[in-house]
């Protein structure tokens, strides 16, 4: 419905929305894989009626690389999904363009397979390659020998698994706070704890790229914080006795 126009979108979405609650009211429990979501049913329905706990995912035998000098920053995802396609176009015109006035030997690589019209579309922004399509030895491949990864995500609901598939491989990560909606941390933790980093702006999220670029010993940080947030909350034999105990 996203090409529809705007007063039928909002139709639908209404519409969507009464069902949803419908169902809701009729369930035992609502399982949510989101904290956001999980609130969300809360203002709906009795908090005794909903479980959280994170969607079970594996650790990658394989972690980032600490000591690489990449001359390179990734963004996983393919961009003929439209929220992905905004969040880089945004990213490209605010953020990315300034980065390279500091930084001029550094690049953006897209992965995912890309059709022609979105490549004239973004062509007009320098430093950007696209990888194609990639197999899964190869993605991970780029993804460990990366100097970073953004999530620059600014629309679309749920859990952000392009933010969980990064910080599992450990690569220090900025997302938006939209990213940071579907898979949150403590915010009130020491910045030396953070597990990825929490753009509110365009000019925070450069301030995270500069010192992600400038100070390696806060990328090992971010890096070490990461895996041990992804294992806990993610991989973890809690979050399986979780799910175990809930069936």
């Amino acid at each position: 419905a996203n090409k529809w126009p705007y007063f039928l979108q909002k139709i639908e979405e209404k519409r969507i929305k009464e069902y949803e609650i419908k169902i809701m009211h009729l369930c035992d429990y609502i399982f949510s894989l989101s904290p956001k979501d999980a609130d969300y049913a809360k203002s709906i329905v009795s908090n005794d009626k909903v479980k959280y706990t994170p969607v079970y995912l594996k650790t990658p035998l394989k972690q980032w690389n600490e000591k690489n000098q990449s001359n390179y920053i990734i963004f996983c995802g393919t961009l003929s999904f439209r929220p992905n396609f905004e969040g880089i176009k945004w990213f490209l015109e605010n953020v990315f363009k300034t980065y390279l006035q500091y930084y001029p030997n550094m690049h953006l690589k897209i992965t995912g397979k890309v059709d022609g019209e979105i490549i004239n579309k973004i062509s007009k922004y320098t430093n950007v390659k696209f990888t194609g399509y990639l197999s899964n030895e190869e993605l991970e491949d780029m993804i460990l020998n990366a100097a970073f990864s953004v999530v620059p995500i600014m629309e679309g609901g749920g859990v952000k698994m392009k933010l969980l598939e990064a910080i599992s491989y450990g690569i220090p990560t900025i997302t938006t706070e939209h990213g940071y909606n579907g898979v949150m941390f403590d915010k009130k933790m020491f910045i030396e704890k953070e597990p990825f980093l929490v753009a509110k702006n365009e000019k925070e999220f450069l301030q995270h790229m500069i010192r992600l670029t400038e100070n390696i010993v806060y990328k090992k940080y971010i890096s070490q914080n990461a895996k041990r947030f992804f294992y806990k909350e993610y991989s973890s034999e809690k979050n399986i006795n979780n799910w175990i105990s809930f069936i």
